[in-house]
């Protein structure tokens, strides 16, 4: 029974000491507090061996994720092999959270007493898990010169990162950006960055070279120098192989040579300037100042000419910078220091361009020249033309040979430049002296002179009083020249000697061109002017529509032989018209007389008598009024011849054909105007007579028809000219219809339509007047 128990015994013992965290198989060594580890870094995890494990065991170091949890997927990132205590180094693999919660445990495979592996507890404290820094780029200005600063960049991408320099020669720094001020000759090699961020760092390194710098040169110049001279800018260097730039101080490059020659300098060029010698990257440099002195300004040269052999030559010089001193130089050996030089009794050898330049603080300025011209005497120049004109002739004067200047002074004392005159249609204003010089190189000749002699003969422009008739007087008339003579020639071999010629009882053959020649001195002139005659028309037939009723229209006729005329009339009672056939609307018996013009030309008169036909007595209109309405009216026409017919008309219609007639019974309408035609042997007269009825002073009405169908007229006088009320009204007196009549000249006539009213008995009332009516529907 005990050796049945004692295997059993043992393994719960070592199974109670496992559990126990004393007696672990095994552990893992502190201290692991706050442990900061690198991604993809290592680090050691020692752990110790209490318990029983196979030779061929391995200790596997796993870790949790950030949480501090272990699962079947946690990785294996050290281990340890066989059965002993020991040190496994283990990697943090990529990719992992940044964070602080991670632990680590070990996992034994084959323990001695267990089939399955043995897991210890975890390190019992965070570990902490950072990236290491990443170092995106490394630069450095290398080369550069001793003395110089060498200066290192780095970038990164890692936030709150801290950076620290080494370097040869002890040289620390710190930052994103170091420098090394005044680098020394023995501070070439290596460089190294290291970059910090939570515990992990990151380095890298990169070369620098400091070169020795060339030994500094020595610059010299001519300065100062005149403006438009050679400025010489030249350096030395004991430096064997360098290169050289020229720079002006504040400017640009201006030489890649030692030495420069800047030519025709300006002012503009005084200024300090830089030579600068490079080896390598290091170079030296040198300055020095450079004066440019102003030159004058340009003096300006003038002279007296142009002049002539014998006279006195001045040349002068002026220039806007004071203290100048001038030399002048110019032709015939010509040469003076004097600001104005003068030279008497000038050859034509001294003829040409002087020169003068002025001189300040030992400068030149550019050159001024003047052109002097001396010229030799000339002769009086001869004038060749015509001295002898006519008015409208051609003024043409020249003069033989030579050069130069024509001046000409004309005889109205006008200039005018040129070698001849020529001026078309003279007249006697430009008679007078011409006078011609000439001038060459400034000497001007003696005059010449011509005398043009133009006699005042003026146009004759003669004129006629045409057009005229035939037989009227045709006058010619000229314009006078005084002293001048005249001879007209004409039609019909017709001639004259007088300025103002008439001739009486012209005819149409003398019609035509009259020409007149005035003359004075040497020189005559023609003119002309057309003389138009017209015929005289004639009236070739007249009459008139007589013989003519007293009162009534006259017509007259009249044809001339000329169908362009126009015609005038005239006649009794101061009758005119211009109508070749007019009409007279109330024509008057006598004699009507008629011209007919053309083309200025009046026809001898005609005539024509019209006579008056025998007409009826004029009618002598008579009535018996006033008469009461319902008596008798007697119209009465008064005496006539025997054979007058007549014609009655009046108010109402009226109308009648006999001499005498009568209205049997008046009434309110008969009243007013009526007329009388009386009738004779195609003749008319006419006469009135006004009839007056008694009661015409109070208002009359009169309906019709009476009886009706409800529409009927209404017509009567009233008093005054106003609008009268009108009514229709019932048995009952009941108003059935209303409205106004308006009178013209105190009459009136109105429809009155009641419509679809009832037949019976009614009452039309108009102011006072009211009058019965019926009304009859069929």
């Amino acid at each position: 029974m005990q050796k049945k128990l004692a295997p059993y015994l043992l393994s719960a013992l070592m199974t109670l000491l496992c559990i126990n965290g004393f007696a672990q198989a095994v552990f893992i060594n502190q201290p692991f507090n706050d442990t900061l580890q690198c991604v993809n870094g290592t680090f050691n995890v020692p752990y110790t061996v209490n318990g029983s494990f196979k030779l061929t065991n391995i200790f596997r170091v796993v870790l949790s994720d950030i949480n501090g949890n272990f699962t079947s997927s946690s990785p294996n990132i050290g281990y340890g092999y066989g059965d002993q205590s020991g040190v496994a180094t283990c990697t943090l693999p990529s990719g992992l959270t940044i964070g602080s919660g991670y632990r680590v445990r070990i996992e034994a495979d084959s323990p001695t007493f267990q089939s399955n592996s043995y897991i210890t507890a975890d390190n019992g404290s965070d570990i902490r898990v950072s990236p290491y820094p990443v170092i995106n780029s490394l630069s450095s200005n290398s080369p550069v010169c001793a003395g110089d600063s060498l200066k290192f960049s780095v970038t990164s991408n890692t936030a709150n990162a801290e950076y620290s320099w080494e370097g040869p020669s002890g040289y620390t720094d710190t930052g994103l950006n170091a420098e090394r001020i005044n680098s020394p000759i023995n501070g070439s090699g290596t460089y190294k960055v290291t970059v910090t961020s939570l515990g992990c760092a990151t380095s890298d390194t990169l070369s620098a070279i400091i070169s020795p710098p060339p030994i500094k040169p020595i610059a010299t110049t001519n300065s100062p120098v005149c403006e438009r001279g050679d400025l010489e800018l030249v350096s030395h260097t004991p430096t064997p192989g360098v290169t050289s730039k020229w720079f002006k101080l504040g400017g640009s490059q201006i030489s890649s040579f030692p030495n420069h020659l800047i030519k025709n300098v300006k002012t503009a060029s005084t200024g300090t300037y830089v030579i600068t010698v490079r080896i390598g990257n290091c170079t030296a440099s040198d300055t020095i100042t450079a004066i440019v002195k102003p030159a004058p300004d340009t003096p300006v040269a003038t002279n007296n000419g142009p002049i002539c052999e014998g006279d006195t030559l001045r040349i002068n010089a002026s220039t806007t910078t004071p203290g100048s001193t001038f030399k002048w130089i110019g032709p015939n050996g010509f040469s003076s220091t004097t600001q104005n030089p003068v030279k008497n009794y000038a050859t034509l050898a001294d003829d040409g361009t002087y020169t003068v330049i002025a001189i300040k603080d030992g400068c030149e300025s550019l050159p001024g020249t003047t052109n002097v011209k001396i010229g030799n005497s000339i002769t009086i120049p001869e004038i060749i033309g015509d001295s002898l004109l006519c008015p409208g002739d051609t003024l043409e004067l020249t003069t033989r040979g030579g050069s130069g200047i024509f001046k000409w002074i004309l005889a109205n004392g006008n200039d005018y430049l040129g070698g001849a005159i020529f001026k078309p249609n003279v007249s006697a204003s430009d008679a007078g002296t011409y006078i011609l010089t000439v001038t060459q190189n400034g000497c001007v000749s003696p005059p010449g002179k011509i005398t043009i002699k133009i006699p005042d003969l003026k146009q004759p422009k003669p004129t006629n009083n045409g057009p005229i008739c035939a037989d009227e007087t045709l006058e010619l008339n000229a314009e006078p020249t005084v002293g001048g003579n005249y001879n007209w020639t004409g039609p019909e071999n017709f001639v004259s000697n007088g300025l103002n010629v008439t001739l009486s009882n012209i005819k149409l053959t003398q019609a035509g061109y009259y020409y007149i020649t005035a003359s004075l001195d040497y020189c005559s002139v023609t003119d002309s002017t057309e003389v138009v005659i017209n015929e005289i028309p004639s009236i070739i037939d007249i009459s008139n529509s007589g013989p003519i009723c007293y009162g009534t229209a006259l017509n007259l006729y009249a044809q001339a032989d000329n169908n362009n005329a126009t015609y005038s009339w005239t006649g009794p009672n101061g009758y005119k018209s211009a109508i070749q056939n007019p009409s007279i609307i109330t024509g008057i018996p006598g004699t009507y007389t008629v011209t007919a013009t053309a083309e200025g030309c009046t026809s001898i008169a005609a005539s024509t008598d019209v006579a008056l036909k025998e007409g009826p007595i004029p009618p002598d209109a008579r009535n018996n009024g006033p008469v009461k309405e319902g008596e008798p009216i007697e119209l009465t026409a008064g005496n006539s011849k025997q054979g007058t017919s007549f014609t009655w008309e009046g108010p109402d219609n009226y109308s009648s054909t006999s001499k005498d007639p009568i209205i049997d019974e008046s009434t309110i309408l008969h009243a007013g105007t009526y007329t009388v035609t009386a009738t004779y042997n195609g003749c008319t007269l006419l006469g009135s007579t006004t009839v007056q009825i008694i009661g015409y002073g109070s208002l009359s009405v009169e309906l019709f028809p009476n009886a009706n169908d409800g529409k009927f007229y209404i017509q009567g006088i009233i008093p005054k000219n106003i609008p009268y009320k009108v009514a229709v009204v019932s048995l009952y007196q009941r108003v059935i219809y209303l409205d106004v009549v308006e009178p013209v000249n105190k009459k009136f006539k109105k429809e009155i339509d009641l419509g679809d009213i009832p037949s019976g008995d009614y009452y039309l009332v108009l102011d006072n007047k009211v009058i019965p009516f019926a009304v009859v529907r069929q």
